[in-house]
């Protein structure tokens, strides 16, 4: 006459019963914890920055919103500086997944450079506070946390390389003009999809970031093609 909850206690010798999904569900290796943890501590690093900015944002607060000790996070990252460039670079690396794939079916030339351009402005658009903190931290690099400005020295610096890589493939293949300087018009676009993010920052209410998205695509394309 046991219910299903009475028959596991008793079977068991009084252990608490166990559902079907807590036994199922494997044990995570110490990679995986480290892993989780690490994603929650940027994650929460990111909310806070784009809330109140780097330096309002201590590592206590960090650790608090992520569900971890203040003791954790300064082991893990050391400093501040170091979490934001974990951050950056976290950032980077997901971004870059999207935009420049390895893939010998990937677009290359023209197509490649405005497709970059549509998900910049895509990824800007749906990332949220992530994107928000990205250039709240590029803006306090100028001044207060000077420490992480060659984080974004490079940063921008990659990104150049990798819009001049593809200009040169268009150059060669006769999708733009024959006498574009390409370190000029790399330079170019990546300001224009930074100077439209921090507008949009500022004042979300007076652009729809839908609209001028297909707007620089167009703007790049003309920019760029030869001469009819």
């Amino acid at each position: 006459m046991y219910g299903p909850a009475m028959a596991t206690l008793s079977d068991t010798g009084g252990a608490r019963p166990r559902t079907k999904t807590a036994a199922a569900r494997p044990r995570r290796t110490q990679a995986e914890r480290r892993a989780e943890s690490e994603r929650r501590m940027l994650s929460a690093a990111a909310d806070l920055i784009a809330q109140q900015g780097f330096g309002a944002t201590t590592l206590e607060q960090i650790g608090t919103r992520a569900g971890y000790s203040r003791g954790l996070v300064n082991q893990r990252y050391g400093s501040k500086e170091n979490m934001v460039k974990a951050l950056v670079g976290q950032m980077h690396a997901n971004f870059y997944r999207q935009a420049f794939p390895d893939s010998l079916s990937a677009p290359k030339g023209l197509p490649a450079i405005c497709e970059v351009v549509d998900i910049y402005m895509q990824t800007f658009y749906r990332a949220g506070s992530a994107m928000r903190a990205y250039y709240v931290l590029m803006a306090e690099s100028l001044g207060v946390i000077q420490e992480i400005r060659d984080t974004f020295v490079a940063a921008t610096g990659s990104f150049r390389t990798r819009f001049e890589e593809q200009l040169r493939h268009a150059k060669r293949a006769g999708e733009v003009s024959r006498d574009l300087h390409v370190p000029s018009a790399a330079t170019l676009i990546l300001s224009l999809l930074t100077g439209v993010c921090f507008l949009w920052m500022i004042s979300p209410e007076s652009m729809d970031l839908r609209t001028l998205r297909r707007t620089a695509i167009k703007a790049v394309e003309h920019a760029l093609k030869p001469p009819s």
